[in-house]
């Protein structure tokens, strides 16, 4: 589907309507997103995101078998 020239009127309005809510609800999320990294309760930092340091190795050897697993 390449245009929507064809559709009914009701249809194309009904898509424009659609997109607008979201295209909304997506800078209400951004806007709010950007007053958390103001007021400091975000950051972009990974922190504990890789876990606990000794545990590092075995989770990367697992993530290698599931790769290789992939691969073959």
């Amino acid at each position: 589907m390449w245009s929507v020239h064809e559709f009914p009127l009701e249809a194309q309005l009904s898509g424009a309507i659609l997109a607008g809510m979201l295209l909304l609800l997506v800078a209400i999320y951004f806007v709010r997103v950007a007053l958390g990294f103001l007021a400091g309760r975000y950051s972009l930092g990974l922190g504990d995101f890789f876990g606990q340091p000794a545990s590092l190795m075995g989770r990367g050897l697992f993530f290698l078998l599931v790769v290789s697993r992939g691969v073959v």
